[in-house]
């Protein structure tokens, strides 16, 4: 992640701090310098100003920090998964079902629907039955009322048909 791109999650960070999280933590600067704890802060487009509750050293309360130099920010207070989700994070590792990929089927092959499986833990796969090169004739249907001439059914009428068809017995 680049120093911009970092600086531009810290920025968001903190102009949409959740109300219900308390305005306090601990930023740890880029390169280890010192830890700074703070219990309120102010921010303008590139800085934030934070609080702290004791003077450091020199006797300074507040620092200004530019976005660009934090690497960690700490939440002090004990916060729920649930209240992180609420502020708008998401849980990682929860992976988008891959769309299912959908073989064509060969002109002249025959849709046979699914038999019982053996073993209730299988799918069961659709098989394909390809009729004898002789008997291949083209296939056409009366034009359907309502529809434009050339409009068919698509692959989930065809799906919902089949499941309605009763196995056919061999």
């Amino acid at each position: 992640m680049s120093d911009s791109s970092l600086a531009a999650v810290w920025r968001n960070t903190f102009a949409n701090w959740p109300a219900h999280f308390k305005r306090k933590g601990v930023i740890a600067p880029i390169g280890g310098g010192e830890a700074i704890p703070f219990v309120d802060f102010v921010m303008l487009e590139d800085i934030v100003v934070l609080e702290r509750a004791t003077p450091d050293n020199s006797g300074a309360r507040r620092v200004a920090i530019p976005f660009t130099v934090i690497e960690t920010l700490k939440y002090t207070e004990p916060l729920k998964t649930e209240q992180f989700l609420e502020a708008g994070y998401k849980k990682g590792g929860i992976a988008k079902p891959k769309p299912k990929k959908v073989e064509p089927v060969q002109p002249g092959a025959a849709i046979v629907p699914p038999q019982q499986a053996a073993q209730p833990q299988q799918a069961a796969q659709p098989q394909v039955q390809t009729a004898p090169a002789q008997a291949q004739q083209p296939v056409t249907a009366a034009p359907t009322p309502g529809l434009p001439a050339g409009a068919g059914l698509g692959p989930k009428a065809v799906s919902d048909i089949l499941r309605q068809t009763p196995p056919t017995q061999q």
